[in-house]
């Protein structure tokens, strides 16, 4: 039963369930960002465990309580990585795709080529969790290791001549620079001309983290363990981690705006702001 699962996962459950609901709630909006018909059937075998789990963040979600602004820029950002992932399909049909600390992120259900060679990797009690939803196949595989476990590393590298997309949505702000840094190199080392696309929390905002942490963990309900701790200011600061980092492209809201939300103006001009969450996009060579 996956309550003992949940149980397992403390406060992994947090970051895991918030953007799950998320896409749950805008899949059932009038005219949806994104339609995710997995999220919804897991959210509803979700709400029978939180009816009888009374926490405030439990309720929060039963009630569908969450801010419609955040829900919004989550299915933003989800449906934008999806859109990055199946350009990179149309530009490498035999690709692989890896999506780093997956949690119940469902994009391989989301991509238009079902056939794609797809890995989501997290903990073990995560993929655990995630297994009592979602089954394998030949060609998408749930793989329960850490992100820093390379022994994933060694199934990749049997597919050979395969180009290689990596995907982190919802990680990196949460680690520490020096893993994220550290990951990135090994991909690189060990993938040469693979590609990586993740989204990212302004850094202006992490220096701020005290005053920023302690708003978001009141609004979300969410333990004091839920912290940024990674960000960036501009996207070519990766370039200088190592020779052979290549920033090809960047996404914020403001560059695309969507009729679902309202900015104002000094958003769009001071870059700050513009990029308080922005999605960025590398070649690893």
């Amino acid at each position: 039963m996956y309550y003992n699962s949940i149980k397992k996962l403390e406060n992994l459950s947090e970051t895991l369930f918030l953007p799950l609901y998320c896409r749950a709630i805008e899949s059932n909006t009038k005219n949806p960002i994104l339609i995710d018909e997995k999220s919804v059937q897991i959210v509803k075998n979700l709400d029978k465990y939180f009816s009888e789990n009374k926490s405030n963040f439990n309720q929060m979600l039963l009630k569908r309580n969450l801010p419609k602004l955040y829900v919004i820029k989550i299915s933003l950002l989800t449906k934008k990585i999806d859109e990055y992932a199946n350009k990179f399909l149309t530009k490498n049909p035999n690709g692989l795709i890896v999506n780093l600390g997956c949690g119940l992120d469902l994009r391989y259900h989301r991509l238009a080529d079902k056939k794609v060679d797809f890995y989501d990797i997290d903990f073990p009690e995560v993929i655990n969790l995630k297994k009592q939803f979602i089954k394998e196949k030949s060609n998408y595989h749930l793989v329960g290791l850490s992100i820093f476990d390379f022994k994933w590393f060694d199934v990749l590298k049997q597919k050979k001549n395969k180009s290689i997309l990596f995907i982190a949505q919802g990680v990196f702000e949460y680690l520490e620079e020096n893993k994220v840094k550290s990951l990135i190199l090994e991909l690189q080392k060990n993938f040469p001309g693979s590609e990586i696309v993740f989204d990212v929390v302004n850094s202006y905002f992490v220096k701020k983290k005290h005053y920023i942490n302690k708003k978001f963990q009141k609004r979300y309900n969410l333990s004091k363990e839920i912290t940024f701790n990674f960000g960036i200011a501009r996207s070519n600061e990766l370039m200088s981690w190592n020779t052979g980092i290549m920033f090809l492209d960047e996404w914020s809201f403001y560059d695309a705006p969507h009729k679902k939300i309202r900015f104002h103006f000094l958003d769009r001009i001071y870059e700050r702001f513009r990029k308080t969450f922005f999605i960025v996009h590398y070649k690893l060579d």
